[in-house]
């Protein structure tokens, strides 16, 4: 259980670090410009390519993407067997001992299909451990650019900490007056 916990938390990080930069940067732009902003924010599950219209015009968002892609990215899948896709799509490799995988169907030329049998050996635990902590490490990277891009949005628009306890909630202060906007 603990494995399967872990494997699949590179994916949630990645889409939280997504869902976070995607309001943020649809709530900047309206700071930005009250008079033009909509507020047409996808109300869906969000991934990087659905807030990129909201976050490409901020200076460092691209830098933050660049680390956030590298999260639960193609060596993470590849190393660990797409353990989170197949864990909730399929079979996904067992830890330590069993095999999974006995059966595949896949798209040949011509769109054909055919079914290969076989089978996945066990994923190793030390391995597995490993992969995480470079994972952990491509969090780590992502959570430091983040931090720098959030905090340059809000500054620049006087949303910070103590201007929301001074003059009440941010949001209540723009909605009132669209003028209020720096």
């Amino acid at each position: 259980m603990l494995g399967t916990v872990a494997l699949g938390h590179p994916y949630a990080i990645k889409s939280r670090f997504a869902y976070a930069a995607g309001h943020l940067g649809h709530q900047a732009n309206r700071a930005k410009s009250p008079a033009t902003w909509e507020d047409n924010f996808p109300l869906k599950n969000l991934y990087l390519n659905d807030i990129e219209p909201y976050c490409k015009g901020w200076k460092k968002y691209r830098r933050f993407k660049l680390r956030v892609e590298l999260i639960a990215g193609r060596a993470f899948n590849e190393e660990s067997d797409n353990f989170r896709h197949n864990y909730n799509h399929g079979f996904s490799s067992r830890f330590m001992i069993g095999l999974t995988g006995t059966v595949s169907r896949t798209e040949g030329a011509a769109g054909s299909i055919r079914y290969t049998f076989g089978g996945n050996e066990p994923l190793d635990l030390a391995e597995m451990a490993d992969l995480l902590e470079k994972e952990r490490d491509q969090c780590y990277l992502a959570f430091v650019h983040f931090r720098s891009w959030s905090r340059r949005r809000l500054q620049q628009y006087g949303l910070t900490r103590r201007a929301r306890c001074k003059h009440g909630s941010a949001d209540s202060e723009r909605s009132r007056s669209p003028s209020a906007a720096p």
